[in-house]
């Protein structure tokens, strides 16, 4: 985590659904599986190249000196929500697929958008 004038900034995968980083990596440690959500990371086979950082429009691929390979949030596929998640006090991270997600903000749209015809 780095700060950004004085406030904690967390440099978070965003687990595109067309990820470059996947496309530049060249040892094949990084991946995405159909039907899966996010892009997994495999550091045992990482060679630490930094190809993946280069083309990843987030910043979100760092580099670990003391290991040599780069690094890479993998949504902890252990836990049933990520801890990152759990702890946002703000709310402002959310974990469900993203289907789920747009289909909720579009009814919240439509709610809002009926409100607004009726004020009229």
């Amino acid at each position: 985590m780095t700060f950004s004038r004085g406030t904690p900034w967390p440099w978070k995968c965003r687990h595109c659904d067309s990820a470059p980083c996947v496309e530049a990596c060249v040892s094949g440690s990084l991946v995405q599986q159909d039907g899966q959500a996010g892009v997994a990371h495999h550091p045992e086979t990482c060679v630490g190249c930094g190809t993946c950082l280069l083309v990843c429009p987030f910043s979100a691929v760092i580099y670990d000196g003391k290991e040599k390979r780069m690094m890479k949030c993998n949504l902890c596929p252990d836990e049933t929500i990520p801890p990152c998640v759990t702890a946002c006090q703000s709310k402002a991270l959310i974990y469900k697929p993203s289907v789920v997600f747009a289909s909720e903000k579009k009814k919240e749209f439509a709610k809002e958008m009926g409100r607004v015809r009726e004020a009229d």
